[in-house]
């Protein structure tokens, strides 16, 4: 489970369980994920859960590549479109013997 996996390494937490998604405000007391619980699902069907990344040519009438990705996790989508925006946006310059790592978009993550 996506969730359970980021809060066990970025909260800390040990143990995963139902009081969790409580606490978080995702898991009704009378026993339903609510929308929030349901959009950070590892699957959903909720349909407008998802995002569609393009990067265009030198308009936007040339497409170079397009990925949706819909029906998953929000975590899912958000990594998803970290991994992209690092295929296409981050490369590495040889200066002599080193290896420089540049970035074409500035990502505040990486300063």
């Amino acid at each position: 489970m996506i969730l359970e996996a980021r809060l066990k390494k970025e909260a800390g937490i040990e143990r995963f369980n139902l009081d969790i998604l409580k606490t978080l405000n995702l898991y009704h007391k009378d026993g339903y994920y609510n929308i929030a619980g349901e959009l950070l699902a590892d699957e959903n069907d909720i349909d407008f859960s998802g995002i569609d990344i393009v990067k265009f040519g030198n308009d936007i009438n040339k497409i170079l590549y397009r990925k949706t990705i819909s029906n998953v996790s929000l975590l899912a989508q958000f990594d998803s479109a970290v991994d992209i925006f690092e295929q296409y946006y981050i490369f590495e310059e040889i200066d002599g013997y080193n290896r420089i790592k540049k970035e074409l978009i500035p990502n505040s993550e990486t300063q």
